[in-house]
């Protein structure tokens, strides 16, 4: 069973999509139900039975996911690089980026927010300051050094 983390605001994101796709579940259940209870021969309900179905299909993954998502909480600053973590990074001892690692599904890179579940998020959790290391990632490897932790 694994574990979902999302920041607060991911969270509520998340809910409110769960509502979303349940509310357009249930107005595309009623349409086809009146479109069969009109007896309506010649009617085309394939395409929505089909999209009946895969908001099913997303409401139970979502719903499967639900008691195991877990709220990334603030912390004072950690020696060692975590989920919700700031961290400043310098590429090859030249390029400096600032990361925030975030939740499940939040990765924004014009924001430089990467999920938890990247590669580079990965490589980074449970590093402290000054480590210095190689990535590998779409075959080019670059040498990575933490710079900061917040």
């Amino acid at each position: 069973m694994s574990t979902y983390w999302f920041t607060a605001n991911g969270f509520e994101r998340f809910e409110a999509e769960q509502q979303r796709l349940i509310t357009h579940h249930h107005e595309m259940f009623q349409e086809l139900k009146e479109i069969i209870q009109m007896d309506q021969h010649g009617v085309n309900i394939q395409p929505l039975l089909n999209e009946v179905e895969h908001l099913s299909a997303m409401i139970k993954q979502l719903n499967f996911m639900k008691p195991q998502i877990k709220i990334i909480k603030k912390k004072p600053s950690s020696p060692i690089i975590e989920i919700g973590s700031r961290v400043k990074v310098q590429y090859n001892h030249e390029e400096i980026v600032k990361y925030t690692i975030t939740g499940y599904g939040e990765t924004d890179l014009n924001k430089h927010r990467i999920s938890y579940t990247t590669p580079l998020a990965q490589a980074l959790i449970g590093r402290p300051i000054d480590d210095e290391f190689e990535f590998t990632h779409h075959g080019l490897t670059e040498l990575i050094t933490i710079l900061g932790i917040s």
